[in-house]
């Protein structure tokens, strides 16, 4: 897709998984490296958010957060400085298996909003979300004050939230939104894969 920024958020600790989880491996690929074929072909732009020079193997450009130990925010705040392009897909480094095609379509429907999020269950998943390299000011501010619950800054923009059932309906298969935190994800995800009976 044309001037869209895809930022994978790399920099959690990974304590309940006890090792890097982006690192571990599924079939011949590592999970990272699942989220990076998945998304290069929509992206103009590729970015790593990461606090570590693990992800080296993968050539793309790695940037460090400047808020480090303030969360998920902090890399969305890297990503949104950084971002060459207008329309920035925010993702986690954990959901190996979301297709292409729901940042696709939140992007081809942010509208006017600054803030294009996916929610499912009633809650929001703000790794799933077009955010406007514009509202850059409003995110770095709630990091200086360290208010730094993605969720908090949302008053303050134009928020577009897009509900799981309104993603065409060959998209709206639940084991996409599959996090893989824990080893027990890690092996419901190599059975999906058929690498675990």
């Amino acid at each position: 897709m044309q001037n869209l920024t895809v930022a994978i958020l790399a920099g959690g600790k990974s304590s309940r998984m006890g090792q890097n989880k982006a690192l571990l491996p599924l079939g011949p690929m590592k999970i990272i490296e699942h989220l990076v074929t998945n998304l290069r072909p929509i992206a103009s732009e590729l970015l790593l958010i990461a606090n570590t020079d693990e992800y080296a193997f993968l050539n793309l450009p790695v940037y460090r957060d400047r808020f480090p130990g303030q969360g998920p925010l902090a890399g969305i705040e890297t990503a949104l400085r950084f971002a060459v392009n207008e329309k920035v897909y925010i993702t986690a480094c954990d959901l190996p298996l979301l297709p292409a095609e729901i940042p696709m379509f939140l992007a081809e429907n942010t509208e006017d909003n600054d803030v294009t999020v996916l929610a499912y269950k009633g809650k929001i998943e703000p790794l799933i979300g077009i955010y406007r390299k514009s509202i850059y000011p409003v995110v770095e501010k709630h990091l200086i004050l360290q208010k730094n619950k993605i969720i908090d800054f949302y008053p303050q923009v134009k928020v577009r939230i897009i509900n799981f059932e309104q993603l065409p309906e060959n998209l709206q298969r639940e084991e996409f939104l599959l996090n893989v935190n824990t080893p027990a994800d890690y092996e419901k995800l190599l059975k999906i894969f058929g690498l675990k009976e």
